[in-house]
């Protein structure tokens, strides 16, 4: 299948289809297209692809992305009542919070909110909240490696990072071959990232 490169770290990813690498070309190369008057498609309107990724919320480098373009019209968000007492989990297509007893202050309605675009949509991040909520106790967050590109990464480089608005916070956490988890206190935008070992990134 066609392999297309997405970051800096240039992971790479095998379209679904020829609809869905229609689609993909079409959003992710849209708008630098339209801005770049006559100028063809080449790496300098790639560059600006990934530029209006981060407007879109994010940075997008060393961030791991999937394989396969997601089903968007799928849900991409959970909602749950979590009481304080008793602590509970909220979970959506791999993407996980686990939080114990007495971590909230008060029973709190929890949310996991996945991107609904693409090409944000393309990658391993997602809005845990509400956001700016702080634990009395560490609660644990589970991202999906399952139909994520690796290639060139050592699960011993993946963890899960915190973004703080400007920049990722590496929050560290433990890979396997289908997830990568790790601890936080507070909750906001988080991602997997990896660093690509063949390219000495």
């Amino acid at each position: 299948m066609t392999r297309v490169n997405l970051a800096v770290r240039r992971p790479q990813r095998r379209a679904a289809g020829p609809a869905a690498r229609t689609l993909f070309v079409l959003t992710f190369f849209g708008i630098g297209a339209c801005t770049a008057g006559d100028h063809a498609v080449g790496p300098d309107t790639a560059a600006r692809a990934e530029t209006a990724a981060f407007v879109g919320g994010f940075d997008p480098t060393g961030v791991l992305t999937f394989l396969e373009v997601p089903d968007l019209t799928a849900d991409r968000s959970a909602r749950k009542l979590i009481r304080a007492r008793d602590g509970g989990f909220v979970e959506i297509q791999g993407f996980r919070v686990d939080i114990p007893a007495r971590a909230l202050s008060r029973d709190t309605w929890i949310t996991i909110d996945l991107p609904s675009q693409l090409p944000e949509a393309l990658y391993v991040v997602a809005e845990f909240g509400p956001s700016g909520t702080v634990f009395r106790k560490p609660v644990r967050l589970t991202m999906p490696l399952s139909g994520v590109d690796l290639s060139g990464i050592s699960l011993d480089d993946v963890g899960i990072w915190f973004w703080n608005g400007t920049a990722w916070e590496d929050h560290g956490g433990v890979a396997r071959r289908r997830a990568v988890r790790a601890t936080t206190t507070h909750f906001s935008k988080y991602g997997a990232r990896g660093i690509d070992t063949t390219s000495g990134g």
